[in-house]
Order: structure tokens, then C-alpha cells, then sequence
């Protein structure tokens, strides 16, 4: 066949229709393993190639278009209790930017409780897959967590958590790596030469040590700046914190949490006033007080959409062979809580 083969000359070739040839070459599921196969090999045997402007075109078509106008996304939460993951800042703005995510898209977020540490997760699926649900979003988790066990084929899903213990799940995040380099830079640029650094040991271990391993590849890159880590039991072991702080002579103290520099606190220390401090967790409602790395937790629930809106449409059911594991850098902001450090006459680093 002379020139560029089209979808019109393979579903002649085929015997089936124009319909179901797009399908194959998306690789939809749709229709059936056997006939996809069937077209694919016959695409490769006439060398077909889609026209990159018209697939680049259609491509922008669908991402634009409310592909299931209120078709039900589910976010599954597996705390103790059904309506405790709203006792958290950080999941209520997840939830916050996807549910504004998928209403703009044509979907609707729904919220569904799998048990405590995902107990009833079987039964849920058996729920969702009788309402039509396709589409899986978890919620971060509590840590640690069991490995959830669901029936993936029937599901496109994503979890806004590294702690499911599904290898192959897709997983979007915060680049937790990249933030406390970025707030360590930020300081040392600042004036900073003594930082100490506290992480409750829990809050490194659920984030695969990324904590650590950002500080100690800064501590390689900046051999003349003096930083202390401090690890933690609990954000409550003052026993610890106050010897440590005040053998130490700091410019700035970073918490990983926000509730970690409570301890600055217990000590009779005024934050921003009589002690520098930056946060690697600045919460919405800090945003202008406290400086450090906002991660930004609504966007991260908007890209978990995006995520679904795009697997559904695709037809994209089951856990993929590749699986994408989307980075979300987040920004350094600016706070009243680093005012001291301001006021250190020392020149700033470049």
C-alpha cells in the first residue's frame, strides 16, 4: 500500500471498524485482548504510524474535555476512625485541590473509608466496582501501614502516600529529598553558618530516609557550613531537645515538622524573636509567619486527579508495569520566623 497507512485502511484490512482499530492502538480495554492484538500486530505489519500534529491535536483535545461529566472518583482514607483523616491539615488540603481538581474536569470526589490500616479494603472494592467507580485515590496513610490488597484490574488509582506498600502503585509526593536542600541553601545564602536540624525519627523513616539523605548530601556539598541533626523519639522529648539546643549555639533551627519547634516553645523561647526557625511542613494557615519548604498539599491533589482523569480516559485499568512516581518540589517561602537571622551581621553567601 503506497504512502502513510490510516486507521480507515487498517480497519478495512481488519474487518472491523474505525472505532475499534483507535481503541487497539490505545490499547484500551474495551474491547478484547485477542482482537487488540490482532490490529496491533497488523499496525506493526503495515508499518502504521499515527500523524504526530493530529495526535498532538487530539491529545489536547482530551485533556481539555470532561471526559465523564459527574462519573464518582473515590478518596479512600484507613485511619482508626471514618472521619479522622480531617483531623489533618495536610490531608484536608489534598482533599481541598483535588475535589476543586475533579469538579473541573467533570468528575466528583467522594470520600470512603477502607477500616482501620485498610482492613475492609476488599469489601470497599467490592463497593466501588458495584457503583461503577473507577477511579482510586488514596489519601496519605498512617505509618506504619499494611500492604493494602485490592483488586487492581478493575481500578485506575494513585496514592498522595509512599506508604502502601504496593511497589507498582503509582504514588504522587512531595520531593522531600530536594526541599531540605532547597531550605538549607536558602539559610546559608541567608547568612546562616550553625543550623541545627530536628526530625523525629518516624517522619524520616516513612519518607524512605529522604530527610537524611537531603541533609547529608548537603552537609557534602557545604563542608564549611556547621549542621546538627537531632533525632527524636516523639515531638514531645524536650529531655533531648533542650541540652542539645543549648550546647549548640544556632543561627536557625529547621523542624521537619512545624510541631517539632513547640519544643522552642516549652523552653521559653519566643519563635521569630528570640530564636531564628524554619519549617520543612509550613502549613497553609503558617504561610507569611513561619518560613521553610511549603509543599504545597492541594497541588498535590490536583496532580492525583490529573493522574485518574487521564488513566480513565485511557482505559488504563490495573497496576502498571512502569509505575510513575510524580515529584512535587514545592517552594522555600518567606516568614517572620527567620527575623533573627535578618538582623546577624554576617555576610550572605554569592
Amino acid at each position: 500500500m503506497a504512502g502513510r497507512i490510516s486507521i480507515r485502511d487498517l480497519a478495512r484490512i481488519a474487518s472491523v471498524s474505525r472505532t475499534t482499530v483507535s481503541l487497539a492502538l490505545r490499547n484500551s480495554h474495551k474491547i478484547s485482548a485477542a482482537v487488540r492484538k490482532r490490529i496491533q500486530d497488523l499496525a506493526a505489519e503495515h508499518h502504521y504510524q499515527s500523524h504526530p500534529m493530529v495526535a498532538a491535536l487530539m491529545q489536547q483535545i482530551r485533556s481539555k474535555k470532561k471526559i465523564h461529566d459527574g462519573e464518582i472518583i473515590a478518596f479512600i482514607s484507613s485511619n482508626d476512625f471514618p472521619e479522622q483523616w480531617k483531623n489533618s491539615y495536610w490531608i484536608r488540603e489534598v482533599w481541598k485541590g483535588a475535589g476543586a481538581e475533579a469538579q473541573k474536569l467533570g468528575f466528583r470526589l467522594d470520600h470512603f473509608w477502607a477500616g482501620p490500616r485498610a482492613q475492609n479494603s476488599m469489601k470497599l472494592a467490592k463497593i466501588l466496582y458495584s457503583r461503577g467507580i473507577k477511579g482510586l485515590v488514596f489519601a496519605p496513610m498512617p505509618w506504619p501501614h499494611p500492604v493494602l490488597t485490592l483488586p487492581w484490574e478493575r481500578f485506575v488509582a494513585i496514592a498522595c502516600t509512599t506508604t502502601t506498600g504496593i511497589a507498582e502503585l503509582p504514588v504522587v509526593r512531595s520531593n522531600h529529598f530536594r526541599g531540605i536542600g532547597m531550605v538549607l541553601d536558602t539559610l546559608t545564602e541567608m547568612g546562616a553558618r550553625r543550623i541545627g536540624v530536628v526530625c523525629v525519627e518516624d517522619d524520616d523513616l516513612r519518607v524512605g530516609r529522604a530527610w537524611s539523605a537531603g541533609l547529608h548530601a548537603f552537609i557534602l556539598d557545604h563542608p564549611k557550613v556547621k549542621v546538627r541533626l537531632l533525632r527524636l523519639p516523639n515531638d514531645e522529648a524536650l529531655g533531648d531537645f533542650a541540652p542539645w539546643y543549648r550546647a549548640n549555639k544556632f543561627d536557625v533551627v529547621v523542624g521537619v515538622r512545624s510541631g517539632t519547634l513547640q519544643l522552642l516553645k516549652k523552653m521559653k523561647l519566643e519563635l521569630g524573636v528570640d530564636v531564628a526557625c524554619a519549617s520543612l511542613d509550613v502549613a497553609t494557615s503558617e504561610l507569611g509567619t513561619l518560613a521553610g519548604f511549603y509543599q504545597d498539599p492541594a497541588y498535590v491533589g490536583r496532580r492525583a486527579i490529573q493522574h485518574i482523569s487521564k488513566a480513565i480516559y485511557d482505559q488504563s485499568f490495573g497496576l502498571p508495569e512502569y509505575p510513575e512516581s510524580i515529584l512535587i518540589n514545592g517552594r522555600f517561602v518567606e516568614g517572620t520566623s527567620l527575623d533573627p537571622l535578618k538582623k546577624l551581621k554576617r555576610p550572605r553567601r554569592g
